[in-house]
């Protein structure tokens, strides 16, 4: 039952090695008295060049003593430690100062957490990776492990998702599995000051700061939970955990209730105690408070994954971060920006002003502690006053819920100094923003084509990490890109760029398109919301959502389709006086030994005329002709029932040339046609719109072209 794929430990992270340290720690687990009791993973040969390190220690905590005394703070430091000792988590040992060099002795130094919502303001931190006389510290000896724990941005997308919401932290969760032998426990002994006299301690379980601790907490979690039957509790505490905080959302509040039980008794059968719970529904907050298992700071907002949240408001906001620290060097701007902590990009566009001001820093050379230039030092004083609103700014928790199908809308974007993504949620005719993301342009000077296209592929991998998250969630994605030359590549069936980190990147690109559209998401272009298709994600299609909408009156159909018809005016006329002019810049190099792989036999193309550009007639590519030197030079083309041939000077490739051909479904949506029968498209020459003549079914052509 307790395999390594259970335990979230599969081949694509776990070596040989791995799995043979993995086994040979769970046959050391034991329960026993209601808690899980392990030998560490050691690597024993360099465990024994471990040294004592008792006079570091001992001069760590003079200093400590001096400097915690002269702030009238060294008793709270003290009581921490006979706290722990009056649960049984420390012990004294009785060790005389000749066999001192017989134990391992750890330096520990005070941490202050200023949080209102910290109930311990100062916590010690030990050090196990102190190495004296070049030789291996405890932690160089010790078996880190896998990454078992479940990805926090995954699990920020998650709280993100559905009405309701459960909190909960394991109280001093690392201190609850228990060390099995004294060898392991003699590894981890300090020194404290009890009144002027010295006393030796020993931990007799996991601490904050040993290299294996994440590995063993998150594996003896998991361990104890694969114990119980299988259900929506234990999928929960299997998956919905980063260390000791877990966050589960929920759309039924009898549900969440009932999960806030289970979970609460599952997990004190194995020792550890779920405190600091917190929910926005008034039932399951109750339920909280009669078990006592409240916060006790008595603040407002909850910090969530390094936000702070109002559960009475549902709402996000970010942690306070290095606003009031006085900037004056490099150091000093990568402090601040690396003290902002926002991995869902809420406030990406204040938030990236501060990285492009710090690449700037950094490509004049400017050492760490050098006085930065007055006039960048004028702009980031600017942005540096702006982060004091950022932590007022309030963002709606829930941007989607997941019992509804959702399209999700993706910008991509870029300038000469960065590029990056925004999500938006679109559900029940509201757009939530869910996610965004920006990097700087790389040292490597790039063209401004190649950025926009990094976006594309940083949005792309981001919609299939969200589309594994949520495989049936999403009943469209869109993807919106301004960039005409990326479109263009992206479109091509071939990739007409001589720049190799272009290439690689656009085959990155359609291999990622590829696995989105094996999953059934199909791919549009802007031509398909002119002249859309029976079936097509253009469509709006009745689904189960529309359902439980009311009628809309006679009124407020004439209305929708009023603006309905004007947003596709709108759109027609962009496409007419924006997107065909910008063709010729982009296709203006066709006459050319390369010309074969700009336009081919088939193409729809624009025929240069005396009127403007959105005038020109369109007509079908049928034959090229080579002249002498084996130069494309001419082409026949036919436009209607009429054939003529035209000099390569006057044709313009449409998008739709370079277009993959789309497997187009039947009038009847979906029956098989035999074979041969088409749709033959043609081209009312004295127009300049083209207008399509759909012939019987038995000439129709499953290779539909969209123009």
């Amino acid at each position: 039952m307790f395999n390594l794929e259970t335990l979230g430990v599969t081949d694509e992270v776990c070596s040989s090695y791995d799995k043979i340290k993995i086994a040979d720690f769970r046959s050391s687990i034991e329960y026993r008295d209601g808690s899980y009791y392990v030998s560490l993973p050691w690597n024993l040969d360099k465990l024994n060049e471990v040294p004592s390190s008792y006079n570091v220690a001992l001069a760590v905590l003079d200093k400590v003593v001096n400097k915690l005394s002269d702030k009238n703070l060294y008793s709270d430091y003290c009581k921490v430690f006979l706290d722990q000792e009056n649960e049984g988590i420390i012990e004294r040992i009785h060790v005389p100062p000749s066999e001192f060099a017989k134990y391992t002795w750890i330096p520990h130094r005070p941490v202050y957490k200023t949080e209102s919502q910290c109930t311990t303001k100062i916590r010690p931190v030990f050090n196990c990776s102190l190495r004296t006389g070049g030789k291996p510290s405890l932690n160089d000896c010790a078996y880190t492990g896998v990454n078992l724990y479940t990805d926090m941005l995954e699990l920020l997308f998650k709280f993100r998702t559905d009405t309701l919401v459960l909190l909960a932290d394991i109280r001093k969760v690392f201190l609850m599995v228990k060390l099995k032998s004294e060898f392991d426990k003699n590894r981890f002994c300090f020194f404290l000051k009890l009144e002027d006299e010295l006393v030796c301690f020993r931990y007799s379980t996991l601490i904050f700061g040993f290299v294996s601790s994440p590995f063993i907490l998150c594996y003896i979690v998991k361990y104890h939970v694969e114990k119980h039957a299988a259900g929506p509790c234990r999928d929960m505490l299997l998956n919905n955990f980063y260390v000791d905080n877990l966050v589960k959302t929920h759309q039924s509040q009898s549900e969440l209730l009932k999960l806030y039980v289970e979970a609460v008794t599952t997990m004190e059968k194995g020792g550890f105690e779920l405190k600091t719970c917190s929910s926005n529904s008034e039932i399951v907050s109750q339920r909280i408070q009669l078990d006592n298992n409240g916060s006790s700071h008595g603040m407002v907002c909850e910090k969530v994954l390094g936000y702070m949240y109002d559960p009475m408001l549902d709402e996000m906001k970010l942690s306070s971060g290095g606003v009031e620290r006085v900037v004056s060097t490099k150091r000093d701007m990568l402090s601040v920006n690396s003290s902002i902590f926002d991995p869902l990009g809420l406030v990406l566009p204040i938030t990236i002003k501060g990285k492009i001001m710090l690449s700037q820093v950094w490509k004049l050379g400017i050492g760490w502690d050098q006085a930065i230039p007055n006039d960048i030092l004028s702009l980031w004083n600017s942005f540096q006053k702006s982060l004091k609103d950022i932590q007022n700014i309030g963002f709606n928790r829930c941007s989607v819920q997941t019992d509804l199908p959702v399209i999700l809308i993706m910008f991509c974007d870029a300038s000469n100094r960065a590029y990056g993504i925004v999500e938006y949620m679109y559900q029940r005719g509201r757009a939530n923003l869910f996610f965004a993301k920006a990097k700087v342009a790389p040292s490597v000077k790039r063209s401004l084509p190649t950025l926009e296209l990094l976006a594309v592929f940083l949005g792309i991998k981001h919609v299939i990490i969200l589309v594994k998250m949520f495989p049936n969630l999403f009943k469209e994605i869109i993807v919106a890109v301004d960039a005409q030359v990326v479109l263009s590549w992206l479109l091509s069936e071939t990739i007409n760029t001589k720049c190799q980190f272009t290439r690689n990147r656009l085959k990155d690109i359609k291999s990622m398109v590829n696995e989105l559209t094996d999953k059934g998401l199909e791919v549009i272009t802007p031509n398909a919301f002119l002249h859309s298709y029976p079936g097509s994600a253009v469509f709006l299609n009745f689904d189960e959502e529309m359902s439980s909408i009311e009628p809309p009156s006679r009124s407020d159909l004439i209305d929708s389709l009023k603006y309905r018809e004007s947003i596709l005016n709108k759109f027609r006329s962009m496409w007419y006086e924006q997107y065909l002019m910008s063709l010729r810049e982009l296709f203006s190099d066709l006459y050319q030994s390369s010309f074969d792989n700009k336009i081919k036999v088939n193409d729809v193309v624009l025929i240069k005329g005396f009127k403007s550009r959105p005038h020109w007639s369109l007509g079908r590519v049928m034959k090229l002709t080579q002249g002498s030197d084996g130069l494309v030079r001419s082409a026949l083309i036919k436009r209607g029932d009429t054939l003529q041939e035209h000099s390569i000077k006057h044709l313009f490739p449409l998008e739709l040339s370079i277009t993959h051909s789309f497997q187009a479904p039947a009038a009847d949506q979906g029956d098989d046609l035999p074979e041969g029968e088409n749709v033959v498209e043609s081209v009312r020459e004295d127009q300049s719109r083209p207008v399509r003549h759909q012939r019987s079914v038995k000439e129709r052509n499953p290779d539909y072209l969209w123009y």
